[in-house]
């Protein structure tokens, strides 16, 4: 028991550390050197509900399992997979 509990502590010292409030990602197996260079986002809000469309580029220096991890400030009513398309559609709306 005193085992699972230290265990459990450690694990989420590192799932808080370790996602510096934003999408993070833990290294599983094998442990390497994994990175964020670049993170792109589209935040919509119309008075009563808000979008966020999220981009992030991951880099390993090797192959790996990744656990990743987004802190949201409340509970979102709809999660879904998005498209890049999206970004490029802004793009050209700003030119």
């Amino acid at each position: 028991m005193k085992r699972t509990i230290i265990f459990a502590s450690v694990f989420l010292f590192l799932i808080f550390t370790a996602t510096v409030a934003d999408r993070g990602m833990i290294s599983i197996v094998p442990v390497v050197r994994i990175g964020q260079p670049g993170q792109k986002a589209i935040v919509a809000w119309n008075g009563h509900e808000e979008l966020i469309i999220l981009s992030t580029d991951m880099r390993a220096e090797s192959s790996t399992i990744v656990l990743e991890i987004l802190l949201l400030p409340s509970n979102p009513t709809e999660v879904k997979s998005g498209d890049f398309e999206s970004f490029e559609k802004l793009a050209e709306l700003i030119r």
